[in-house]
């Protein structure tokens, strides 16, 4: 009796310790930077272009997005700030990182909530990047990360035109959970740097495992209309 009551005991022990690797909630820090374009920098500015180019460069390394995640979901958004030196123009850098990006890969749901147009939930496909990884590697964080690219189209109906863009990211498959930034996911690990527009990227600038009294619930969005992505294209 003694030895069935142990038994009991040990795998009530394992179902709750599985349950706690399952619901753990880990997050990734990501701060915004500026790609370098060489037509722009190379060209001669004048004293108030280059006053200007800073004062972008200074606003956009402020901003910071976390990505918490567990096994199964994730949820991202940028972390608000009030005090900034040059507010004016830190609102215009924090536009590219605005919006909250949800993922459950059990449910297959890729969501993105944005305040543009109202309150709205758009539903994205859930495998919306068809990625090429490359044998291009680099380190990030202490991970070995690889490169992945695409191209990404969508017709503006608005602007009457098709507008095509080139997501790139960098993953590092020692860490075996699909998500990235700003809902640029879904390749074989952890995205730790990622691009959409060729113009600002995002990159990991720490890394915390099983955070104990996270701040945050991986849900989704409750408040808001849901749209399709094609909906909300009429819009664009």
């Amino acid at each position: 009796m003694k030895h069935k009551i142990s038994i009991l005991f040990l795998l009530l022990f394992v179902n709750l310790h599985s349950q706690s690797m399952q619901d753990s909630i880990s997050c990734v820090t990501y701060k915004m930077g500026l790609i370098p374009n060489e037509t722009i920098d190379n060209k001669v500015r004048s004293i108030e272009e280059k006053k200007r180019f800073e004062e972008r460069k200074a606003a956009s390394e402020l901003i910071e997005c976390k990505l918490y995640f567990t096994k199964d979901k994730s949820i991202s958004s940028m972390v608000e700030k009030l005090d900034v030196e040059n507010p004016f123009v830190y609102k215009i850098m924090a536009i590219r990182a605005q919006g909250v990006y949800f993922k459950d890969i059990t449910t297959k749901e890729k969501i993105e909530q944005t305040s543009f147009g109202g309150m709205l939930n758009i539903i994205h496909p859930y495998d919306e990047y068809k990625w090429e990884i490359t044998n291009e590697t680099k380190m990030i964080s202490g991970y070995k990360c690889y490169k992945a690219i695409c191209t990404y189209q969508e017709f503006s109906i608005k602007r009457n035109k098709m507008l095509t863009f080139n997501p790139e990211v960098w993953f590092a498959p020692e860490l075996s959970f699909p998500f990235g930034p700003k809902g640029l996911d879904g390749v074989p690990g952890l995205v730790l740097e990622a691009s959409f527009n060729s113009r600002t990227y995002f990159y990991a600038s720490k890394i915390e495992f099983n955070i104990k009294g996270a701040p945050i619930k991986i849900e989704k969005p409750k408040n808001g209309r849901y749209i399709t992505q094609e909906e909300y294209n009429r819009q664009l």
